[in-house]
Order: C-alpha cells, then structure tokens, then sequence
C-alpha cells in the first residue's frame, strides 16, 4: 500500500477496518506468524495506532474468544499459541511454573495414539504394540511455552481407548483439558462424529474445562479437501467455545500448535481451575 490512490482509499477507513483488510489478505495465504509479521509492518507504515485492535483481530482470526484472567495484551496472548523451536524439554530439574492435565478423546483408529506419540516424542512411533495401562495410556511432557518470559511446566496426557466409560466418568471430570480427535479421511461423516463427540463431553465435563476439536491425517486429504473441512469444522468448533486444530502425527504439521492453543488457553483461565488430581485417585 505505498502508491498514492491506495493510500487515499485506505485514509478513508478506520483503524479497525484497515486492520480487518490486511488480515484478510494474510488469512488462508501465510502461516499465521508472517500474517502476523506483514500486518504488524503495514500498521507502522500507515501510522495507525490501534495497536492492540490490531492483534485481537489476528487473535480472533484464529482463535475463540474467551475470557482471559491474566493481564496480557492480545499479541501476548497469539504469541503463547505459537510453539517454541525447543518446546520440549528433557529431563525434570528445571523449576516448573505451572502443571496440566489433558485428556485426549477419540474413536478407535481416529489417530490420537499417533497424535500423543508425536507430540511428546517429535517423531512418529514406529510401532504401536503396547497395551495401555488400566485401559488408558499416561506420558507426561516437560514443556516451554511462549509468554512475557518462557514458563516451563509438565503437562499430564490421559488417552483412553476410544470414548470409555471411564473417560467419560472419571478421567473426563480430572482433566482441565479436552482435545477431542476426529478422522479427516472420513469426509462424509467427520462434521456429524466431531458434532456428537463434543456434545458427549460437554455434557460430563466439570465448568471452566477447556476443550479442543482436532482433524488428524491432514496430510491424506488434497488442497481443496482440507480448506472445504476445515471450515466446517471450525463451524462445529466455534458452537462449542472450543479451540481447533488440523494437523498429521505423520508429518508433525501442526501438531505442537494445537496443544500450544490448549495451554495457552488454560494457562489464561487457570485460576478458575483446580489443579488436576492424581491419576489414579479416579
């Protein structure tokens, strides 16, 4: 926007909706660090001053809106979702800042296993022939997260197999968060499974719970399969206040991203939360 006719249609908008513009220009086009970055060069360039306008609509642009019980500005808020390069930490000497507990739900064969494994190792599992303890598999992850100063902490990952009694009764009511897993291959019914996973949870989760919708095997599906998915179940995720995700254990994309949302998200509200209680007091 440097050619004179540009800048005299855009001194005719308001912060807001110049903000608003540039993002959908960024939007579905650059990963959401350079939208970030380009928005945040045309603002100084335009001389506008709305700064934290700016990145609440970025915020919002891919993220629910809720409400936050720490005093952080909305850049503070994107930048906790976007995953450091040494995210994983490895061993437990270090300090932890805050501890987590997430549940991870799913059908059978929907790819959670593969999901978790990728996540707290950073490499696809070669073979998945254990079976899980008490009917539920447990890791526990040292993590690093974005924030005013890196917060380190140890996050607690239940997967029981499939949608169990269990889960539904004990896990699900300890757990301060809850990542529900769906199968993108399944193009025909992926919208209505996300639709009757979550209402199942929401029904048995404790107030305050944050819950996630997640799409696996994002790399299966072309192009145009995944942008036509994506916004349908971004629609299912909104209805329910629950942050979303698409992404392939396989390749890693955009696994670390979507629990980064879930603590970051956690993490804001944490003092509406009690602290999660013991495996196996459930």
């Amino acid at each position: 926007p440097t050619n004179s006719c540009t800048r005299a249609m855009l001194d005719m908008l308001d912060d807001a909706r110049i903000c608003g513009f540039l993002l959908t220009i960024a939007k579905g086009f650059l990963p959401c660090s350079s939208a970030g970055h380009l928005t945040n060069s045309c603002r100084e360039l335009l001389e506008l001053k709305a700064e934290d306008t700016l990145w609440r609509q970025c915020y919002l642009q891919q993220y629910p809106e809720r409400s936050c019980k720490v005093a952080l500005s909305w850049r503070c808020r994107l930048a906790m979702r976007q995953p450091l390069r040494e995210l994983r930490l490895e061993g437990t000497e270090a300090v932890l800042d805050w501890e987590a507990a997430l549940l991870v739900l799913g059908s059978p064969w929907s790819g959670k296993t593969w999901l978790v494994h990728r996540f707290c190792q950073g490499k696809p599992p070669e073979c998945l022939d254990k079976v899980p303890f008490l009917g539920t598999n447990l890791r526990v992850s040292h993590l690093q997260l974005r924030g005013p100063r890196p917060r380190t902490g140890r996050l607690r990952i239940w997967e029981p197999s499939g949608v169990s009694r269990q889960a539904l009764g004990g896990y699900l009511k300890a757990a301060q968060m809850v990542l529900v897993c769906v199968d993108l291959e399944d193009l025909g019914g992926v919208a209505s499974e996300a639709q009757r996973l979550l209402a199942q949870v929401t029904q048995s989760m404790r107030p305050g719970t944050i819950l996630g919708l997640c799409g696996l095997k994002s790399d299966r599906l072309t192009t145009s399969e995944q942008r036509r998915i994506c916004a349908t179940l971004r629609r299912v995720a909104q209805g329910y206040g629950a942050e979303f995700g698409m992404c392939s254990a396989t390749t890693g994309e955009g696994v670390d991203e979507i629990f980064c949302a879930m603590l970051a998200a956690c993490l804001e509200s944490s003092n509406e939360l009690p602290p999660p209680e013991r495996v196996l007091s459930r």
